[in-house]
Formats: structure tokens, C-alpha cells, sequence
């Protein structure tokens, strides 16, 4: 724990005081009720549904075992402690949107591998290296959530597409400040600087958030086989065998299981099948690609 507050940035700090704020908001709202608290409590319960919990520990857990193994090789110490932990946190939710987006065809694993390891660089290396004293973090911070929450509704509404090269201009400006002020300060104290957990810090950026792509696969291909099976529900349950015979056939192979989820008429001919050998036939027509 020690090690952990000694790590922590004026960034950090300021972080953690908007953390405290937006946490004392969200009780204050649920203790006095009405239709907001009401809508906060239902949000609060969908987030930490089972499967969602379920889903973003496990990622978390093979994260952790990931981290231990660097360990042993030489690759991490208790020196990327607070950098590692943010990592674990934001990639083991991330996870779950990134494979939705996946499973969906809306991003392929290497653009989000990048926007993961972009995403990290600059959290973790750029933006800690150097910071601004507290008061100035504690602007700092909103603006980037700010921003950020403008740049994600532009990008997937095309309603606000006109505002999209402002925002971005602004995001790029806003960073770019910033990383000239670390590098300012980094050239200004070479001497005091420890390279070495430096380049250890940089390294981690890129191969922690690497490790994640086996999850997102493995969450994306759980996932769509879910959506298919709910979608055959709708014509007939599946029996055993049906599944088994569904499941062997398209394996690990997530582009063959997202072919077959987009045709719905094929999956909901492979529902109303009689036999093993009707349901063989559908599953190996021309369609499957």
C-alpha cells in the first residue's frame, strides 16, 4: 500500500478527488431519491450484473497472471504498481466494449489493439511523466473527461459529424500542451530522471495492453455464440446435440460464427432442423463463407 501513495501524481490526486465527488454525488442521489436516483440505482444494477462482474474479473484474473509471469521474466516490478493497476481497471472494462465491437464487425482486433495501446501510452507514460501542481489537475482532469466523452458521442452519432474535426483539433492541441510541458520538465531535470523504470513504464504500455487481445477474442466469440443461441431460441431451443454439433463446427473460428450470426434466416433454418444431417447440411452450405 505504501509503495502505491508513494507512486501517486499531483494527476493522480486530482483524479481521485473528482473520483470522491462523483461518488458522494451518485449516494446523495440515491439517498434522496426521486426519478434521478431511481435512474442512477438501475444504471448501478446493469453495470454490476453477473455476467458483466463475471466477464471483467476474469480478464482482470488473466491480466494479474500475465503481470506475474513479466515478473518472473525480469519485465515488471513493484516500481509499475500504480501503472499496472490502472491498466488492469481500464483494460478489464474496455474489454467488454472492444469485444462487442468485434463480434459486431465493427472494428477489427488489430485497430483495437492499436486504440488500446494508444489509449495507454498516453494514460501512462506521456501524460505521468511530468505533471501540472494539484490546482492545475484539478482542471486538467474534467477537461480531458469532457472532451473525451465529446470526441465518443460525435464518433458514433452522425447527427454531430460537422463537429468532429473541432473537437478533434482541440483534443489534439489540449495533448499536445501537455506533452510539451513534460518533455520541458523531463529536460530540465535529466539528471534526477530514473530511466530505467522510464523505459520499464513505456514497455508496459505496450505489452500489458497487448495481453488483452486473447480476452477480447475469447469475449467476443462467448458472446456472439450467446446472441446466436438466443436468436435460435426464438425459432426452437436447441437441443444438446444441436448445439454440440453448432459449436464443433464453427470451434474458435470467429469470422465463420460471425458469417453464420448474420444470415438469420440460416440460423433460424438450423434451429427448425428434424435431423443431425439437416442441420450438418446448413452448417456447411456455401453461405457459411
Amino acid at each position: 500500500m505504501d509503495d502505491i501513495v508513494e507512486q501517486l501524481t499531483s494527476r493522480d490526486a486530482a483524479l481521485l478527488t473528482w473520483i470522491g465527488v462523483a461518488v458522494l454525488l451518485i449516494v446523495w442521489s440515491m439517498i434522496r431519491g426521486g426519478e434521478v436516483g431511481q435512474s442512477v440505482v438501475s444504471v448501478i444494477r446493469a453495470f454490476f450484473a453477473p455476467k458483466v462482474v463475471g466477464m471483467v474479473a476474469l480478464v482482470a484474473a488473466w491480466l494479474v497472471l500475465v503481470v506475474y509471469l513479466a515478473a518472473c521474466i525480469g519485465l515488471w516490478n513493484s516500481e509499475l504498481l500504480k501503472d499496472t493497476i490502472v491498466i488492469v481497471i481500464v483494460g478489464a472494462f474496455m474489454a467488454g466494449f472492444k469485444a462487442l465491437a468485434v463480434m459486431e464487425g465493427k472494428a477489427t482486433m488489430r485497430q483495437e489493439m492499436s486504440s488500446i495501446v494508444a489509449l495507454v501510452v498516453v494514460l501512462q507514460f506521456v501524460a505521468n511523466l511530468r505533471t501540472f501542481p494539484y490546482l492545475v489537475e484539478l482542471i486538467i482532469v474534467p477537461v480531458a473527461v469532457l472532451l473525451g466523452g465529446m470526441q465518443a458521442v460525435a464518433n458514433h452519432s452522425d447527427e454531430h459529424r460537422a463537429a468532429r474535426p473541432v473537437i478533434n483539433g482541440m483534443i489534439v492541441v489540449f495533448g499536445l500542451s501537455i506533452f510539451a510541458w513534460s518533455v520541458y520538465r523531463v529536460a530540465s531535470s535529466l539528471g534526477s530522471t530514473e530511466w530505467g523504470t522510464v523505459g520499464m513504464s513505456f514497455a508496459l504500455a505496450f505489452w500489458l495492453p497487448a495481453a488483452l487481445l486473447p480476452a477480447i477474442y475469447v469475449a467476443a466469440l462467448v458472446m456472439q455464440y450467446g446472441k446466436t443461441m438466443t436468436m435460435m431460441k426464438f425459432v426452437r431451443s436447441p437441443s444438446l446435440g444441436a448445439r454440440m454439433d453448432f459449436y464443433l463446427h464453427h470451434g474458435v473460428s470467429l469470422r465463420r460464427l460471425n458469417a453464420f450470426a448474420r444470415t438469420r434466416g440460416r440460423v433460424h433454418e438450423y434451429a427448425r432442423a428434424e435431423s443431425r444431417d439437416d442441420r450438418l447440411a446448413i452448417l456447411r452450405s456455401p453461405a457459411d463463407g
